[in-house]
């Protein structure tokens, strides 16, 4: 297949999917704060939650201040603050769809080399594989996203180039490096993510070449994802009480299971807000506000870990808690089922179609299925072939359970929009290797 065809895919396949998504966004739920501080000022107005009519172009600060400012360092952060101060020498605003739409390139460009990759340069075989790719990675909600200053979007816009470096298995070089700095913007995009060396070390068995390489930089990026977690103690710190009360305990609650002393009875299947947890409306307000919380300021993630390590039962069926799989949805809702987060779409019928038809088939299914390809996978292991799907099975899986440990019920919908791209793109591996191999009979 000559690289030229490569390009004309690219740019079709942007031109089609920028044009179509340009006006999708992502509601603001206090999250853009983590960013934009240091580049916007969110004390004048032009910037605030919940707010459906918000603009796309947004005035950037006069003087910026010191990246050091961020309370929030990720990966994300460093990036849109570069892009915001090359911005500022020509222009005083930032376009938040711009900006997605750069983000989206990136996404579209890994996805087609990893379809170059499974089709082995049989051109034919490369139209089908990024035409499928076109109806079941680029998600409507999941290229939401990208509108919407949320750490998602780099974690989203590295996967593909961190399989292509799994197809590639460290023989070239090129991709090898790719590889590993898509690993360092995923990694450290935000805390739920940090592990991710952790699962990608085990697969240098794997690499022909740069195995030595490639465990120290998975080290290196750990330490590094570790210290961004303890730069970030404002996040944490409420996800703490939510682990608990709103995670552990409740689930335990609603398994009968004794609740440990030291919890508060009156504050399980509470959020940090106020919320109380409610399986139809997803959280009714109790007027209460943080009472709750700041009562239980002395909570940590050992609380909730704790009562895991003493049920396991609690992992073991939570794929199956009904009220947990009411949040494995990509129509993604903010606490409450009314605060719906995806918005500009409704001309986006043919968008639609596919994305909920995906939600009706999937939504139940999502994690058992996951797993039952995790361990095929694993069981064929020997063969070489799967290593890619075994690896982002395994993101599917980890993010369920890190993102319900790290925080239970709260705004769970949205913590899983990464895993739910991931399972977008398990499928379009399965299927695209099924189209390649048969083809090749």
């Amino acid at each position: 297949m000559k690289i030229s065809y490569f390009f004309i895919a690219f740019i079709i396949t942007a031109i089609i999917f920028i044009a179509s998504t340009y006006g999708a966004w992502m509601l603001n739920t206090f999250d853009w704060w983590r960013t934009i501080d240091p580049i916007i000022d969110t004390s004048n107005g032009v910037v605030t939650a919940f707010n459906y009519n918000q603009s796309f172009i947004i005035p950037l600060r006069d003087d910026f201040k010191d990246i050091s400012s961020l309370t929030y360092m990720s990966s994300f952060s460093i990036i849109i603050y570069l892009m915001a101060l090359v911005t500022s020498f020509f222009s005083n605003t930032i376009n938040i769809a711009i900006v997605g739409s750069l983000f989206k390139l990136v996404l579209f460009f890994g996805t087609l080399l990893v379809c170059k990759e499974i089709s082995k340069n049989n051109l034919y075989i490369f139209i089908v594989n990024s035409f499928i790719s076109s109806i079941i990675v680029y998600d409507i909600s999941s290229l939401s996203i990208f509108n919407g200053f949320y750490q998602e979007t780099i974690a989203i816009c590295s996967i593909p180039y961190i399989i292509y470096m799994l197809q590639k298995k460290g023989i070239d070089k090129t991709s090898f490096i790719t590889g590993i700095v898509a690993i360092l913007l995923f990694s450290t995009s935000k805390s739920q993510f940090f592990y991710l060396p952790l699962l990608l070390a085990p697969m240098v068995v794997f690499f022909e070449n740069r195995r030595v390489m490639f465990i120290v930089s998975m080290l290196i990026i750990l330490i590094i994802s570790i210290a961004c977690i303890f730069s970030s103690t404002d996040a944490t710190n409420a996800n703490k009480y939510n682990a608990s009360y709103y995670g552990v305990l409740l689930s335990e609650k609603n398994m009968s299971i004794k609740t440990p002393s030291w919890a508060d009875d009156e504050c399980i299947g509470i959020d940090m807000a106020g919320n109380k947890y409610d399986i139809n409306a997803g959280a009714i307000d109790t007027g209460s506000g943080g009472d709750c919380y700041f009562k239980n300021l002395n909570i940590g993630f050992s609380n909730a870990i704790i009562e895991y390590i003493k049920h396991p039962s609690i992992l073991l069926f939570l794929p199956l808690d009904a009220g947990v799989q009411q949040f494995l949805t990509t129509d993604y809702f903010h606490v409450f089922k009314s605060i719906k987060l995806v918005n500009g779409t409704e001309d986006n019928k043919l968008l639609n179609f596919f994305s909920s038809s995906k939600d009706k088939l999937f939504r139940e299914i999502k994690i058992p299925l996951s797993l039952i390809i995790m361990v095929f996978a694993i069981l064929t292991i020997k063969r070489c072939r799967y290593v890619e799907i075994l690896f982002i099975s395994m993101i599917i899986i980890s993010q369920f359970y890190v993102s319900f440990i790290g925080e239970g019920y709260r705004d769970l919908a949205k913590h899983l929009a990464v895993m739910n791209f991931c399972f977008d793109f398990m499928i379009f591996l399965i299927v695209a290797k099924l189209i390649s191999f048969f083809a090749k009979k």
